[in-house]
């Protein structure tokens, strides 16, 4: 069997410029994609991955990259800009987007947090107040929910008429329940 004989690599001359690395694959700059896919309204990691480019490689760049960092940031609030907007006019699949991708902004849940509050103030309240004070506090609460539900009901925009018991209360669930003072 007789082997191959492979040339040695030649020395190179002091007057000759040192050789050039292999040319590594030319990859096309998938930043103005990306962020054109995120202004349009997509999470940032499926813009990367319809850049052909991993969730990893985006963070990544956003950590050592400032100015990238500012723009994806900058194109997520234009996007949810453009939802709002879309809001206005009276598109609800833009509120359902808007709701369940900024939850921490417009989703429903404020309502119940606003409750959990008022349910921490009128325990306080229990604790530090005499008992004649904490119920004139009840009553006046009471009278004031009170009113308030009278003009809600009078408000035709605020108030559509249920069509039955078992939808008022799946309405009700959905938008939060209002918070029930102790009798």
């Amino acid at each position: 069997m007789t082997r191959a004989r492979v040339p040695k690599p030649r020395s190179r001359k002091a007057s000759e410029p040192p050789p050039e690395p292999p040319q590594q694959r030319v990859r096309v700059d998938w930043t103005e994609a990306a962020l054109a896919y995120v202004r349009a309204g997509h999470a940032p990691q499926v813009a990367a991955a319809m850049c052909n480019v991993t969730a990893q490689a985006l963070s990544a760049r956003r950590r050592t990259d400032k100015a990238f960092n500012a723009a994806i940031t900058l194109a997520i609030d234009q996007a949810e800009g453009g939802l709002l907007e879309q809001v206005r006019t009276g598109d609800q699949n833009a509120r359902w987007i808007l709701e369940r991708r900024f939850w921490s902004r417009w989703s429903l849940k404020i309502a119940t947090r606003r409750s959990e509050d008022a349910a921490r103030m009128l325990d306080a309240a229990e604790r530090v107040l005499p008992i004649e004070l904490y119920e004139q506090l009840l009553d006046e609460l009471r009278r004031s929910e009170a009113a308030a539900d009278i003009e809600d009901a009078t408000d035709p925009a605020t108030s559509p008429e249920p069509q039955d018991a078992a939808e008022d209360d799946q309405g009700e669930a959905r938008h939060g329940a209002r918070a029930e003072l102790p009798r």
